[in-house]
């Protein structure tokens, strides 16, 4: 699940953090 911390200056470094997570969901570097 994501979360959008609405308002956040860190927005895009945020979103880039998910994405990475997200990659290595896929992949299997982390259950």
């Amino acid at each position: 699940m994501r979360t959008i911390i609405a308002g956040s200056r860190n927005i895009t470094d945020y979103n880039i953090l998910l994405s990475a997570m997200d990659k290595a969901k896929e992949i299997g570097i982390i259950p």
